[in-house]
């Protein structure tokens, strides 16, 4: 295993919106992460990259199908946890880990192009057009690309709610279907969208008061503990009040493709 040390930028591990991608299961995730390389058909030659946060199962597909896999995190923590279990999992060499902020402008090339791309945090903190764009000539034709976006699931979404998550998204926040054709016009041909549901946000929230409560330990709203609380309550507020059943994030997967490529792979998760 190869590591990369730079001074970490840090994101904040509880209120970034790179990590409310992380609201959902381990298996869920393990799930997801085995789809898109079964997809990807990945092989012992292929490259891969995961963008964290959430790398803990950046050596799935290295365990899996032998497969190198770059990986870039700016959580020390993480990185360390990812090091010790691709060493018993006998993976360490096909991981090449860089610590670093994933949206660094010096973040490390990626060469020769992936096969398949995983960036959780990266449209958060970019917004989704800025995302597609940075990462699709990193990725060779047929290659396969997966972000994560704030979306609305329905047309008609609540003012409040528009209001709220239109000032805390990067970029526009459009539907499924209005996400899947932008992905078309940036050079990709829109594959599937998975939504974490309602009931993952909920335990999110649950878990994450409980945690910021712990921590506060009875400091006043001024201290950043304080801060963060009253944040995560305002959007529980929100989720609770108006947006479980209008807005959640989404994982979106394309295909990069080229002007006159044919579809290749079923189209699914268009519906709004």
């Amino acid at each position: 295993m190869t590591v990369s040390a730079t001074p970490a930028l840090g994101l904040d591990v509880l209120r970034s919106p790179a990590r409310l991608a992380e609201v959902e299961s381990e298996g869920r995730r393990e799930a997801r992460l085995r789809r898109l390389g079964r997809l990807s058909d990945l092989r012992p030659e292929s490259l891969t990259a995961y963008l964290g946060p959430g790398v803990q199962k950046a050596g799935l597909w290295a365990r899996l199908w032998g497969c190198k896999t770059i990986v870039i995190d700016s959580d020390p923590v993480a990185l360390e946890a990812l090091g010790r279990d691709a060493a018993q999992l006998g993976v360490s060499k096909l991981l090449t880990i860089h610590e670093l902020d994933p949206v660094s402008p010096k973040r490390p090339e990626i060469s020769p192009p992936a096969e398949l791309i995983f960036a959780q945090g990266l449209a958060a903190a970019v917004g989704f057009d800025a995302a597609v764009e940075a990462m699709r000539p990193l990725l060779v034709t047929d290659g396969l690309l997966a972000l994560f976006q704030r979306t609305w699931i329905t047309p008609e979404v609540p003012d409040d709610v528009k209001r709220y998550w239109e000032a805390h998204t990067v970029g526009k926040i459009r539907t499924i279907k209005e996400t899947m054709a932008r992905y078309s016009e940036l050079g990709f041909e829109p594959m599937t969208c998975e939504l974490i549901p309602a009931q993952a946000w909920d335990e999110h929230f649950e878990r994450v008061d409980a945690q910021l409560t712990a921590l506060s330990g009875g400091d006043g709203p001024e201290t950043e503990v304080g801060k963060a609380l009253a944040a995560l309550r305002e959007e529980q507020q929100i989720h609770q009040a108006g947006g479980k059943g209008s807005t959640s994030v989404g994982c979106f997967v394309g295909r990069r493709v080229e002007p006159d490529s044919p579809p290749r792979w079923p189209r699914r998760g268009f519906g709004e």
